[in-house]
């Protein structure tokens, strides 16, 4: 075991290698750094470099064996912390530019992880924690007070990859409980954006995409409960949107789009419930529209809303099995209500100001 620490050193260069094979390396520039390398078994490689006042790191590698870590700070106030005890086969990185900045990563118990945190301006705060295997996680940000959290716990080869360049932007991913072979990726560009990916609870082979371009947008993409082989994607280009998919309870080998141009507008997809197989989309160009589509307890239904215009309602509600609906509303002030059960086929457009219809199929 070698334990390293050192603090108030205004600049300083210094590696060591023992005689367990681990290796440390510190660089330190500036004033009242503190830096804190902790090795234990063998083959462990620790580098950390800080340049700026008043900086902080740890790299916790005890009782650990063939873990990488890697953690560079410029600046000042800034904190990062690489946790890989009782590991082995890990690797993570950590880069900060900027003031008062925070990142953990906490590979902590387990074997083949890859994590990546880079944040550049000031207050942001990022975290990844893995406990698993063979996953990948990587952060990027760049602006100022922006957080986002990467949580692969109980999980295998999930891979998760989250960007937010702007301010007081928000982004989660949760690939937890039993879920494995997950895909999650979050983009934002803007300010005060939020997105949550959930990938939890026996959750396996699931991709889901959130793209975010403006401000006050909110996306939720939930990949959950016994759900695999689901794609979900949402973009969002404006402000105040709001966009939600479900794909859960049983939920397998489903499609799921929505689209948003605009202002204020609400978009819903659910697909639940011994759901198979079924495509539903939704594009919204406008403001303050609104569309819904469940389908639920039935297999090989296609769902379309296309709304063009402002201050529209469009719901869709396909139950049973093969169904087809495809709805375009062009104008505003348009209420659109639709309900199909069991093999229903419907294309229809809809065009001018305040149409108000409702529609039952049933067999």
């Amino acid at each position: 075991m070698k334990k390293i620490y050192l603090t108030g050193l205004a600049v300083l260069s210094l590696s060591i290698a023992y005689a367990q094979t681990n290796t440390a390396t510190l660089t330190q520039s500036g004033a009242e750094n503190i830096a804190t390398i902790d090795q234990g078994n063998s083959g462990n490689t620790a580098s950390v470099g800080q340049t700026g006042d008043r900086n902080n790191s740890t790299v916790n590698q005890q009782n650990a064996a063939l873990n990488s870590a890697i953690i560079i700070q410029t600046q000042n106030d800034n904190t990062a912390l690489i946790n890989q005890e009782s590991a082995s086969n890990n690797t993570a990185t950590i880069g900060q530019n900027g003031n008062n900045n925070a990142a953990t990563i906490d590979q902590a118990g387990e074997i083949n992880n890859v994590a990546f945190i880079s944040q550049a301006g000031d207050d942001n705060t990022a975290s990844i924690l893995q406990d698993g295997e063979s996953n990948l996680a990587s952060f990027l940000q760049s602006g100022n007070n922006n957080i986002g959290s990467i949580n692969q716990s109980l999980s295998a080869g999930n891979q998760a990859n989250a960007s937010q360049i702007g301010d007081r932007n928000n982004a989660t991913i949760n690939q937890t409980d039993y879920s494995a072979s997950n895909v999650g990726t979050i983009t934002q560009l803007g300010s005060d954006n939020f997105a949550l990916i959930d990938q939890s609870g026996i959750s396996v082979f699931n991709t889901a995409l959130i793209n975010q371009d403006g401000a006050g947008n909110n996306a939720t993409i939930s990949q959950t409960g016994l759900s695999a082989y689901n794609d979900a994607a949402i973009t969002q280009a404006g402000s105040g949107n709001s966009a939600l998919i479900s794909q859960s309870l049983l939920s397998g080998l489903n499609l799921a789009t929505i689209n948003q141009i605009g202002i204020g507008n609400d978009a819903a997809i659910t697909q639940v419930g011994l759901s198979g197989e079924n495509e539903a989309t939704i594009v919204q160009n406008g403001n303050n529209n609104e569309a819904n589509i469940l389908q639920s307890l039935g297999q090989n239904n296609e769902a379309s809303i296309q709304q063009n215009g402002n201050n529209n309602f469009a719901g869709i509600e396909q139950n049973g099995n093969n169904n087809l609906l495809n709805l375009v509303q062009n104008g505003d002030g348009g209420n659109l209500s639709i309900t199909q059960t069991g093999g229903m086929t419907l294309n229809i457009g809809i065009s001018g100001t305040n149409n108000g219809i409702t529609i039952v199929q049933t067999p």
